[in-house]
């Protein structure tokens, strides 16, 4: 059967490297892959926050240790307002169940995505294949059956915490979506494991009828002094006066928490004049008196049973405000305020720059070592946190900034907020963009910091929606706001996280096409980006309007031959080699490379990418000699004008290497491979995509070398490593899949190597259609597979098949065709096959 093995040529998309399979195939419709993002996510318990004895809760904890004693499993709901501790009980409870040897999985619940990715890295820590995870997570099964179809087959003892589900259609979904199908929740009964949610909603309708409902009440006098004494260090001798401050807030725990902090650091002030000393519970409790002497009803008795639990905490927060204008820190509050217009988010300290800042009316005269100093004291009297990302060593002194859900809310709808709204709007978009502004998405160095800011970038414009959008003084802000919105599509894009970026993109695009119109640069920026990610994401009809609409308005208002112009138009022609439009991709990718030439010159950054393009279409085409003079002279240019290391290089040098290697020159391929491997462990890392790429292009040389010794090992070891990072289905996986299917076919493991091909034709099919090049290159050897089983006559009319669409799409000429008329011919053994074939089809 070697003798019909097709020689083929190979081609990558926008952005990316051909991953070739010796004499087959496979296009990469993609652009640079993700970065390995299910590394940042974690359902470890937040450990670190057991940081004091919980008071007032054991019985709590006990009872929920007897209700999952019987080891039948129980779906448990702790339910209580903002800042009754429902969390730390269920940190307690976690860290005893862990002592017993359960093995313990928190999933915070704040919003959609976090659910959703919280359970698959819960599936991924049970040991479900990532073949099962991406096809459940990718809407071709159901998430939530896959979650629990392998809880309920663990052997041992386990706790699934889902945190802060303060709505309870995240979890137990009314709304079935692409991605979560029916509900995360499910009864337990019968398992060897628990689930305890957390949440403000205690409605037996909102969870159904096998939850268990627990309160979580507000602490006892009692117990609430013994708060204030743990967390101030003070003797017995203050008990009486921390219970009554205990029972003014109320034995609202974080109130608690915020009021010993509080009178901790108060106790230590110097005597500023003016400073009204906290030296005991009895000035703390008149102090709190008298700072809400208007809005607490002094003649009840207990006024706090009287008030909500949040305007509690207001009080508590408020006063501690107060308490750091006394000493002079009269923006602490101004500057809590901006941190709470932020998403519910880790907020990195690189987002909040004072220079920036300084620029508003809101904070006049402030300075990074003021913007410090205030951090500080927020940070003191418990009004943030601090907490490390998922790339954050334990010995950095970096950490970013956490607000406890119910300051941040509360800060948020405050008045002084929604009466200055715009204001904060401003300052909130002006400090994004001065964050993003600099930041290359096209640098996998940057992919950290952007993975920490993305979460934020859409909050301007959420605050100009609320604010109003019609004032003509406010377009320039907007402006601002979209703009970095657009930078976060852009570096989702990047990543490979195409849907994500599509819904940043069209946020950016509502506000520009409303506030800027069409006809505005920016406008027209941002349809064009989307255009691409929509041709990635094969959805060509949308992006066909896209790329049409934005071409109108830059021809009429630029000309056909403006630089910006002739960018969209090269893009637009990437669209069309996607469609395998292959003509007219070529037309327009030589009319605007003549173009650029002249206006930009050969060397510009859009000149190399049209260059590269069209050496993409050559290769596609089958030919080589002009391909690989495109690729030399775009990777010379991008050494020097981009360096050695950067994404379009590394991909120039690497899509190279693959036509050498397709073309037969197995040796000046291994010397390229070699060389890119060694810049992209040195630029990317050991496990960036990018490598691992690299890593199966030396495979499948080796392959072709004929060094089959521990070959198929080092084929599973590569694809394991894709799989986990890029996901079973990515095209470079896929690529993969391919060549280990085609190892087992030269190696007569037939029923595997047709398996195999099935699967891997599936899922190009479904990303890439029907009749993509690539797709078809699977679907030959699966037929090349089904005639060596013996099923000779089904082979025939596939070949058959596959021949007349190679004629119609790419000619009869080319090598693709000739190599599948060989196979039919091997297969049917008769030499006049190619006469009569060809009689039959023209």
């Amino acid at each position: 059967m070697t003798r019909g093995t097709p020689r083929q040529s190979a081609h990558a998309a926008e952005r990316s490297s051909v991953t070739q399979a010796g004499r087959d195939i496979v296009t990469i419709h993609n652009t640079t892959p993700p970065p390995d993002l299910t590394r940042m996510v974690s359902v470890e318990p937040p450990w670190d926050r057991l940081d004091h004895d919980v008071r007032g809760r054991t019985s709590l904890v006990d009872h929920l240790a007897r209700m999952t004693a019987d080891g039948t499993g129980q779906l448990i709901v702790v339910h209580g307002g903002g800042g009754y501790g429902k969390t730390t009980l269920a940190l307690h409870f976690a860290a005893r169940m862990r002592e017993r040897g359960v093995t313990v999985w928190w999933v915070p619940a704040h919003d959609e995505s976090g659910v959703a990715t919280g359970m698959r890295e819960v599936c991924s820590r049970v040991g479900v294949s990532p073949e099962h995870i991406q096809a459940a997570w990718t809407g071709q099964t159901s998430a939530p059956d896959l979650l629990w179809r392998s809880l309920a087959d663990l052997p041992h003892p386990w706790l699934l915490v889902v945190d802060n589900a303060d709505d309870p259609e995240l979890v137990v979904s009314t709304r079935s979506t692409r991605h979560t199908g029916p509900s995360w929740l499910r009864s337990t009964k019968g398992s060897n494991g628990s689930v305890l949610i957390t949440s403000r909603d205690g409605r037996r309708q909102a969870w159904g009828p096998h939850a268990s409902l627990l309160p979580v009440p507000a602490l006892d006098p009692d117990h609430g002094a013994r708060v204030l004494l743990d967390l101030t260090r003070r003797d017995a001798g203050q008990f009486a006066a921390a219970r009554a401050v205990a029972d003014r807030l109320g034995g609202l725990p974080l109130a608690l928490r915020l009021a010993g902090l509080h009178s901790a650091r108060m106790a230590t002030a110097p005597p500023l004049p003016g400073l009204k000393p906290v030296r005991n519970f009895d000035d703390y409790l008149a102090s709190l008196d008298e700072h809400f002497v208007n809005t607490v009803e002094a003649a009840s008795p207990h006024p706090s049973e009287r008030r909500e639990p949040r305007e509690l905490i207001t009080e508590t927060w408020e006063l501690s405000l107060e308490a750091l204008r006394q000493r002079g820190h009269t923006e602490a509050r101004t500057v809590l305020r901006l941190l709470s217009c932020f998403a519910h988010s880790r907020i990195p300290y690189r987002l909040l720059d004072a220079r920036v800042m300084a620029t508003s009316p809101l904070f006049t005269g402030i300075t990074p070592e003021k913007l410090l100093t205030l951090l500080q004291a927020l940070a003191e009297l418990g009004l943030t946190e601090q907490t490390r990302g998922p790339h954050q060593s334990p010995e950095l002194q970096a950490a970013d900034l956490v607000l406890h859900p119910v300051v941040r809310e509360s800060n948020r709808h405050h008045r002084d907020v929604v009466d200055n709204l715009a204001e904060y709007a401003k300052v909130t978009g002006a400090l994004l963009d001065s964050a993003t502004r600099d930041l290359d998405h096209e640098d996998s160095t940057t992919w950290a910091q952007w993975q920490a800011l993305a979460p934020h970038c859409t909050a301007p414009l959420r605050l100009w929606e609320e604010a109003g959008t019609e004032a003509p003084d406010h377009a320039d802000h907007i402006r601002v706001a979209a703009l970095s919105t657009f930078r976060c599509g852009r570096f989702l894009y990047q990543c490979g996280l195409y849907s994500q970026a599509e819904h940043e993109l069209t946020a950016a695009l509502e506000p520009q096409h409303k506030i800027l119109g069409d006809t505005h640069p920016d406008t027209v920026r941002t349809r064009v980006t989307l255009a691409s990610v929509l041709t990635t994401e094969a959805k060509f009809d949308a992006a066909d309007t896209e790329f049409h609409t934005a071409l109108t308005i830059q021809t009429k208002l630029l000309g056909h031959a403006h630089p910006d112009t002739l960018d969209t138009r090269s893009r637009r022609a990437v669209a069309l080699r996607a469609r395998d439009r292959l003509t007219e991709a070529e037309a327009e990718f030589r009319a605007v490379l003549n173009h650029q030439v002249t206006i930009l010159g050969a060397e510009h950054r859009q000149t190399l990418d049209t260059k590269n393009r069209l050496a993409h279409l050559m290769h596609l085409q089958g030919k080589a000699e002009e391909a690989e003079a495109g690729f030399r002279a775009v990777l010379a240019a991008r050494e020097i004008v981009l360096g050695r290391h950067h994404i379009n290089t590394l991909d120039s040098r690497s899509e190279l290497a693959s036509l050498l290697h397709v073309r037969g020159d197995l040796a000046d391929a291994e010397a390229e491979y070699h060389r890119l491997l060694a810049d992209e462990r040195e630029a990317l890392g050991e496990d960036h995509p990018k490598t691992l790429i690299a890593y199966s292009h030396l495979a499948m040389l080796r392959h072709d070398q004929n060094k089959i010794d521990g070959l198929e090992q080092l084929y599973e070891e590569v694809l394991d490593k894709q799989k986990r990072v890029l996901g079973p289905t990515h095209i470079h996986t896929l690529a993969t899949r391919h060549r280990l299917a085609k190892f087992h076919f030269e190696n007569s493991r037939l029923e595997t190597a047709r398996q195999e091909f099935e699967d891997v034709l599936h899922e190009k099919t479904e990303i890439l259609g029907e009749e993509h090049h690539a797709t078809l290159i699977t679907r030959e050897y699966r037929a090349l597979t089904l005639a060596a089983l013996g099923n000779t006559q089904t082979a025939i009319e596939e070949l058959k098949l596959l021949l007349t669409i190679r004629l119609r799409t790419t000619g009869k000429n080319h090598p693709l065709t000739s190599a599948t008329r060989a196979n039919l011919a091997a297969v049917s053994n008769r030499s006049d096959t190619n006469r009569k074939l060809d009689a039959e089809i023209l």
